[in-house]
């Protein structure tokens, strides 16, 4: 027996790693997708590493795809986790989470 389940948004990772060494400029990228057949919308709801990672939420597609980049602020070495999450505009997944881990190291002298 074979299925195909359709899920109402595609998301290439919702994890994001930034890793380097301190003073070092990462980014990365995920992209999301529209599963169903009417405009997904996102907002911004809640992010919790201001100051370490900046991001930019880009309309590829209009109400289809989205990507969403991070970069992160350059700086001392320092580990940190967090998240952002936007709210959707589908009530089958009204919130998206994207999981963000930084790891700088020291650089070696």
């Amino acid at each position: 027996m074979k299925a195909f389940i359709r899920v109402p948004i595609y998301i290439s990772s919702s994890r994001v790693r930034l890793s380097g060494r301190e003073g070092d400029s990462v980014s990365s990228e995920v992209e999301i997708s529209a599963g169903l057949d009417r405009d997904l919308v996102l907002t911004p709801d809640n992010f919790n590493l201001e100051g370490k990672v900046g991001y930019e939420l880009e309309e590829v597609e209009s109400g289809r795809k989205f990507k969403v980049k991070f970069k992160n602020v350059p700086g001392p070495a320092e580990d940190y986790r967090g998240f952002l999450r936007f709210k959707t505009n589908y009530p089958e997944k009204p919130l998206v989470s994207l999981f963000i881990t930084g790891r700088f190291e020291k650089n070696k002298k």
